[in-house]
């Protein structure tokens, strides 16, 4: 904006000194040539001035833009920003509809329609602190693991450097892949339910050579297996270490194989129940993929079952890959090491040490091209009936399977085993799934899964009479999140 003075100037002085130079053959006197000179130091004078008052224009213009807030509403939520970027807040929101219907012959009144999340995410940065609260307004029990009204979510991260940050609140847990979720799938595989949800507790996490290598590693109260139940401690007061390391061994290397990360989570902690009747057992139940019991570890009325009473070890290695293209690979195993202790009523029975262990591999592919990415696939031409175009779709299989200790079901000599009901509960199954999403553009998409589920053992909780009944579910979701 001051070039166009200074031109001015130019152009104008240039002009007057042409006169000036000229002078001679026009002006009579030497008083004439004197008024020119006089006439140029006064118009470069004014040039000054008019030049003065544009810069101070300008100044005080980028002073007002320093203390503008910036307000957005896009794909990422609504967001308030601050010019220095120091404050940066965002309202998000996610909501799932489900459809519900088991096509098997085992319990029946199981189909419905549920509302499964409800959440709406308030994050931002407040200098170089991260913060998120994210409330749970309400899903439809579906089982014992679905959310409830309340706080899902609710922590800082202050950064110091990429290479060491602290975190606490609650949080997903780092010792699951996906903890609590799934990418491809409507439901979680076998593995989280072996796996913590979410925990509270602190720890540090960062990154190395731009990503090379993270790591997760912190202290926790000791949240259950694939709950995101929260409370000040577990019953038996101790606290739990737990972390993640990841790595992308070709991060370095052009190519869809820089995309590839291999993860190692884990845990080791107290887990310890009530052995009295109605008591808290330490432990949840384990669920199929369709989220229905597949174990029952005790009954809360009579006090008889399993109880947690003791050490557990968890570990979870995993592979990940989202290479830039429209294929995408997951794979996860689970194991677990906890030590058990029977009990009827109030009267306590044997102690054993069971290990359970499941695994999934998960694969997609985006039928129209787009890239697969971990947050799902943006098509490149949104769905538009007036424009013709219908967004982006992905095919999906996955298989799954766990299998639970033995012991569990057994009393064996020498002080060993749960003696859990092998008609009403089954110590293994295998899951095999397709699925098909639909990505109507960045922010709403259709989900719909077919899965098998094989049980192992004597019976299951979808018995009748016990009689083995296969699960087989066909769920849907709408899904809007932003």
């Amino acid at each position: 904006m001051n070039s166009l003075p200074y031109a001015l100037r130019r152009t104008l002085v240039a002009s007057v000194l042409t006169a000036i130079l000229a002078a001679p053959a026009f002006a009579q006197t030497a008083s004439d040539v004197e008024a020119l000179r006089e006439q140029i130091r006064q118009l470069d004078q004014k040039l000054r001035v008019l030049e003065r008052n544009l810069e101070l224009k300008d100044e005080t213009a980028a002073a007002d833009a320093k203390k503008a807030v910036k307000v957005s509403a896009d794909a990422k939520g609504f967001g308030i920003t601050s010019a220095d970027k120091s404050f940066d807040l965002k309202l998000k929101a996610i909501a799932q509809f489900d459809a519900r219907f088991f096509l098997d012959d085992g319990i029946k009144n199981r189909d419905g329609f549920f509302l499964r999340r409800i959440r709406l995410p308030f994050t931002g940065t407040i200098s170089n602190v991260d913060f998120n609260i994210t409330p749970e307004l309400g899903a439809n029990a579906i089982s014992s693991t679905t959310t409830t009204v309340g706080l899902i979510d609710a922590w800082f991260n202050v950064k110091f450097t990429p290479a060491f940050n602290i975190k606490a609140g609650r949080f997903p847990t780092a010792i699951a892949l996906e903890p609590g979720s799934n990418r491809h799938f409507i439901e979680s595989p076998f593995v989280n339910t072996l796996l913590p949800n979410r925990d509270i507790g602190i720890e540090a996490n960062g990154t190395f050579q731009d990503g090379l290598v993270d790591y997760r590693v912190g202290f926790f109260s000791g949240s259950r297996n694939n709950t995101q139940s929260f409370s000040t401690d577990e019953a038996d007061g101790d606290k739990t270490l737990a972390g993640r390391l990841t790595v992308a061994p070709f991060k370095s290397v052009d190519g869809a194989l820089s995309k590839l990360s291999l993860g190692l989570g884990g845990s080791s902690g107290n887990q310890r129940g009530v052995g009295t009747i109605g008591g808290a057992n330490g432990l949840q139940n384990i669920v199929t993929n369709g989220q229905q019991t597949l174990l029952s570890f005790r009954s809360a009325t009579t006090g008889n079952g399993v109880i947690a009473n003791g050490d557990q070890v968890r570990l979870s290695p995993s592979l990940e890959w989202y290479g830039g293209t429209p294929w995408s690979l997951v794979g996860e195993y689970a194991y677990e090491k906890q030590d058990y202790t029977r009990y009827t009523g109030a009267v306590k029975g044997t102690s054993f040490t069971g290990v359970n262990t499941a695994w999934r591999a998960t694969v997609g592919y985006v039928l129209t091209g787009e890239e697969s990415t971990k947050a799902g696939v943006a098509p490149l031409s949104p769905f538009s009936v007036e424009n013709g175009t219908w967004g982006a779709f992905e095919v999906v299989a996955r298989l799954s399977a766990i299998d639970l200790d033995d012991k569990f079901f057994t009393t064996a000599t020498g002080g060993q085993g749960g003696n859990i009901n092998r008609f009403t509960n089954a110590s293994g199954a295998f899951a095999y799934g397709l699925g098909l999403n639909w990505y109507f553009n960045r922010n709403f998409r259709v989900m719909l899964n077919v899965e098998k589920t094989e049980f192992e053992g004597g019976g299951n909780a979808l018995a009748t009479g016990g009689t083995k009944t296969d699960e087989l579910y066909a769920f849907s979701r709408l899904q809007l999140s932003f």
